[in-house]
């Protein structure tokens, strides 16, 4: 197995002219892309839409150099982003490639790369026990793929979680009741003015009965594993 891990300089989300680039110099092979993680300048919150801006500019310029679709493109390669370049940070993003050759008089450990995905996540499963298992179970399956033989080879994990967002659909939470607020009425009337007719009020209410939430983000897990194997 031979690993290949190549920096890009973004100007923006939309910018793909370095990978470009990479590709027509023959530097990156678009077949062996198998992993992707960088940086954009969003603000890293749940409506930060550059992570999705990115990753579809990435899967057109792929798709077009593969001929598939951008969809297809998103299946076979992890795209993993995170949002904020405060400070010294810079976008960027750095592109992982795999292939079957065997580098030629490297002898020992060296780097390694799997990856795997999880099923998908009901929403009251995430942050449970239940996506702990799945994680663990993606990561030793990643570490197999990469030919990890020990634990203690593994250097890092680079894990891909869902995020939550909050919608109205029906079916997925029971509806949030909440019980009616009446303001209490004072005991004694204020007296009115002749010159301002006292007005009638009305109970105030604040009712949510048949309001659901939902979480409708991507709820699949990737966990990508790179360590040192053992050499064949």
């Amino acid at each position: 197995m031979r690993i290949g891990v190549h920096k890009l300089l973004m100007s923006s989300p939309n910018d793909v002219s370095g990978l470009e680039r990479m590709i027509d110099a023959g530097t990156i092979d678009p077949r062996e892309i198998v992993a992707l993680i960088g940086k954009t300048e969003g603000n890293g919150g749940a409506n930060d839409f550059t992570r999705g801006f990115a990753t579809l500019s990435l899967s057109l310029a792929l798709a077009r150099r593969l001929g598939s679709s951008a969809e297809d493109v998103a299946k076979r390669v992890a795209f993993v982003w995170s949002g904020g370049t405060e400070g010294v940070l810079s976008p960027h993003a750095t592109v992982f490639t795999r292939s079957a050759a065997q580098p030629s008089g490297v002898g020992g450990k060296r780097l390694a790369l799997g990856i795997a995905v999880t099923r998908d996540f009901a929403p009251e499963e995430v942050g449970t026990m239940a996506e702990v298992r799945e994680v663990a179970a993606a990561t030793k399956k990643a570490q197999a793929e990469a030919g990890i033989t020990s634990a203690k080879d593994v250097h890092y994990v680079q894990v891909k979680g869902p995020l939550l967002t909050s919608s109205t659909p029906t079916g997925c939470v029971p509806p949030l009741r909440m019980p009616r607020a009446i303001p209490r009425r004072p005991s004694t009337p204020p007296k009115s003015s002749p010159s301002s007719p006292r007005r009638k009020r009305r109970p105030m209410e604040c009712c949510a009965a048949g309001a659901r939430r939902c979480y409708r983000m991507p709820t699949s897990i990737m966990s990508g594993t790179l360590a040192r194997p053992s050499a064949p």
